[in-house]
């Protein structure tokens, strides 16, 4: 039985890394994960992405100390091989890739690092 694992807990604390801030015209997050392929799970979830751009839509993306401009793709196969995307992971949170590549040795990324997404700037 589960009580077997000790008191069942309901007043659990969040912790401070689960929540993105959003603003305006930007989100700020963090790099929560790494996958085996080198993609960079963030914790900024599909619905703050959603409300900034939609598949398809052009994101900058400071990851890291990197700036990248970054299209929204359904899938890897949206680029070409080598190109960098962003895209949403089947967990639900925006993800940083490179097709057939590993985006975090490309990017120089590890877990913790700051994750910043906003809207290209119109000239």
């Amino acid at each position: 039985a589960v009580e077997e694992f000790g008191p069942l807990v309901t007043d659990y604390a969040r912790p401070d890394f689960a929540q993105p801030r959003a603003y305006k015209a930007r989100i700020v997050g963090q790099v929560l994960h790494i996958d085996d392929f080198g993609n960079v799970i963030t914790n900024i979830d599909d619905r703050s992405v959603d409300r900034l751009v939609g598949i398809g839509g052009v994101l900058r993306v400071a990851l890291g100390r990197k700036a990248l401009t970054l299209r929204r793709c359904k899938t890897y196969a949206d680029v070409p091989a080598g190109s960098p995307l962003a895209l949403i992971g089947s967990a639900g949170y925006l993800e940083i890739a490179v097709n057939q590549g590993n985006a975090a040795k490309a990017f120089g990324v590890e877990v913790g690092d700051p994750v910043q997404i906003r809207l290209p700037r119109l000239h």
